[in-house]
Order: structure tokens, then sequence, then C-alpha cells
């Protein structure tokens, strides 16, 4: 691990995926988070609003 605070690639030594296809490369990225997906449960109270690179990405329930 380089960084805890950015996505890094993974490889295992043996993957399966869901399919039960063995899987021999590391994944590629997909999406940095979920935090614009409108919450049903949620309450604008509950979300902190961060800025990093010129782009805000959305916390909800940050434990700090």
């Amino acid at each position: 691990i380089v960084d805890l605070n950015r996505w890094q690639p993974l490889q295992l030594p043996v993957s399966i995926d869901q399919a039960g296809n063995l899987v021999t490369a590391e994944p590629t990225f997909l999406s940095p988070e979920w935090g614009r997906v409108n919450p049903f449960a949620l309450v604008e109270a509950d979300r902190t609003v961060y800025e990093r690179d010129g782009y805000e990405y959305w916390v909800y329930h940050d434990p700090g």
C-alpha cells in the first residue's frame, strides 16, 4: 500500500469472481465513490462535503 487515502490496484494470488471464473489480472478502477447516490434514509445533516483537487465528494456519517 502506497497511500491509504487513494485507490490502488489489488492483485491476489488466487481470485475467483462471482461467476466462478479465475481472475488472472488485477481489477481496473471503476468509480471513486457512492457519495452522489441519492440516499433514502439519510438527511443532509448526515453529510459532510470535502474537496480535493478541485472536486467535491460527499461522505455520510463521517467517523472523522
